[in-house]
């Protein structure tokens, strides 16, 4: 992806932003405060490697978190983007965020039949 692809983003109400410092329990919490309020979607935003860290326990904790309060109902599936961000002097930097999308689980409990795995598969590069 060339950088100019990249989509600019733009925080909301919704976004978490993950520091390196930031304690993951509590962003953690923040999400799901945030989901019980209806601030969608809910995006953990961050720079840098150890704020990657940082984001990757809190969409863990908060996973845990909402399939424990919703008694295993729901769970939570993510999406990961590459970014852009305008910081106040007008530079643009790279980061990173995970989308979270809460989904209902599945009821059917059966094992897939006939699914390809990557074994099974061909790659041309």
């Amino acid at each position: 992806m060339e950088e100019h692809d990249i989509p600019i983003y733009e925080p909301h109400e919704g976004t978490l932003k993950i520091s390196g410092q930031t304690p993951a329990r509590k962003a953690a919490k923040c999400a799901f405060h945030n989901y019980t309020e209806g601030k969608t979607p809910l995006e953990f935003f961050f720079i840098g490697a150890n704020a990657g860290q940082q984001a990757m326990k809190a969409t863990g904790i908060f996973r845990h978190i909402l399939e424990r309060e919703t008694c295993h109902v729901f769970t939570v599936l993510y999406q990961p983007r590459r970014v852009r961000v305008k910081l106040k002097d007008s530079r643009l930097i790279e980061g990173a965020l995970w989308v979270a999308y809460v989904v209902e689980r599945f009821k059917n409990t059966e094992p897939v039949k006939n699914i390809k795995t990557s074994s099974d598969l061909e790659f041309n590069l």
